[in-house]
């Protein structure tokens, strides 16, 4: 409901993949706590193409106190995971429903990096960090990803959704 995973349901994935031997991958939501810039009413998002810049760009912090919660469970459980998305589709021409320009992306990736250095302090465990988990066309989004990876240059992994 709402896109929000429960701690039981959590706890089930975790003790199945510990069961099976499988490791979980997961993309942890950037948008909470940004919000959307308005646009005038004039302007119809839902019935408007090509969708308008301020349908779908938003601003501000990223709140990372549920994921801090969830990745600090995670790894008193000792949760087998293998790896941690940020954000899902929230950059380049593709983004979906929401944009973040790649400064206000990365300022929540670094976020999240010094979050996964803070609680897995030995790099044996901790999750690999995934991003910029967008569909990436390498015609009009190669200066955002460009962008993106000049502001995080500790990001070592690039995701792409299909």
């Amino acid at each position: 409901r709402g896109g929000c995973l429960r701690a039981a349901r959590w706890k089930a994935l975790a003790d199945f993949c510990t069961d099976v031997g499988c490791r979980l991958v997961f993309t942890l939501n950037a948008l909470l706590g940004r919000e959307r810039r308005a646009c005038t009413p004039a302007v119809a998002c839902r019935t408007v193409r090509p969708v308008p810049p301020c349908c779908t760009n938003v601003a501000g912090e990223w709140d990372h106190t549920n994921a801090e919660a969830l990745l600090r469970t995670a790894a008193a459980r000792q949760d087998p995971l293998a790896a941690v998305a940020f954000g899902n589709e929230l950059g380049g021409a593709r983004a979906i429903g929401a944009r973040l320009s790649a400064s206000e992306y990365a300022q929540g990736l670094h976020r999240l990096h010094a979050l996964l250095l803070e609680i897995w302090p030995s790099s044996e465990r901790r999750p690999v960090l995934l991003a910029p988990n967008i569909q990436v066309d390498v015609r009009q989004d190669g200066e955002w990803v460009r962008a993106v990876l000049r502001e995080a240059p500790f990001l070592q992994h690039l995701s792409h959704h299909l």
